[in-house]
């Protein structure tokens, strides 16, 4: 994903500016705009190919839309993924599901979305209280939802996608923002933008991000996952964590903090 401005953390409540300054100097975000990775999870079992979010495509920021190119590079035929789940409907987890002709890029592929998350993008209050640079989300929400509406599966938390993909709930950044739960071992949560900033999520939860639809909501969500992580001892691939976006949250002086899986 092309770099994006500090504005993603600008003040919605009490947001530190100073603290957030340090802590973009730690993350080694110098410069005037702050650089948010993209990590797209691919699963596979054994008869499907499941995509998790879909990227922006090419419409969204000029330096994004790489997400086919970099499958067909790592050998991954677009044409053999069999689903797919999105986490919620920002542009750059949802937009990519069309080309510039709003046509399907997996037109064979079955689409998963949560049904709140569905209702919020479809209904008459979507753009209340979005800031008015951001009313192009509803309009391409719609868009892209409007393509895949014949082949969508609506789902809510709980749910199993296949066997050993469940479907939790981490509402607060969307209103029907969800996560995945992957069975095996320790266990592995995909998380979406449940936790997006590898400092700041970690050791301030309790901020409020602009991008956050649900303010109070988002940080309940992240301090319950933050505990389940750190309990649980499990894996979570972030989507805008440092690539490749894979590690473990650990308790540190009252806070948390992100291990990244080397």
């Amino acid at each position: 994903m092309a770099p994006s401005g500090l504005g993603k953390f600008a003040v919605r409540d009490h947001l530190d500016l100073i603290g957030l300054a340090k802590h973009a100097w730690a993350a080694g975000e110098l410069g005037e705009q702050y650089q948010s990775p993209t990590n797209v999870t691919l699963l596979r079992t054994a008869s499907d190919l499941i995509l998790v979010d879909m990227g922006s495509g090419d419409r969204f920021m000029p330096s994004a839309g790489k997400l086919w190119d970099n499958l067909k590079a790592a050998g991954i035929d677009k044409a053999r993924i069999t689903k797919v789940i999105f986490t919620h409907g920002h542009p750059d987890h949802l937009w990519g599901a069309v080309d510039e002709l709003d046509e399907l890029m997996i037109p064979d592929a079955t689409f998963f979305v949560a049904g709140a998350e569905w209702d919020f993008w479809s209904g008459d209050t979507a753009t209340q209280g979005l800031p008015a640079d951001r009313a192009g989300f509803v309009t391409g929400a719609r868009r892209n939802y409007a393509a895949i509406k014949d082949r969508v599966k609506l789902m809510k938390p709980g749910d199993e996608i296949v066997a050993g993909v469940r479907i939790i709930d981490t509402a607060g950044h969307t209103q029907g923002h969800v996560s995945l739960e992957l069975a095996g071992g320790d266990g592995v949560i995909v998380g979406g933008d449940a936790l997006t900033h590898a400092l700041i999520s970690f050791q301030h939860p309790e901020w409020r991000p602009t991008a956050d639809h649900v303010p109070d909501q988002a940080v309940a969500t992240r301090l319950r996952l933050l505990d389940r992580l750190a309990t649980d001892r499990a894996t979570l691939i972030g989507f805008h964590l440092p690539y490749p976006g894979v590690g473990t949250a650990e308790r540190k002086d009252g806070m948390y903090r992100f291990v990244p899986t080397t």
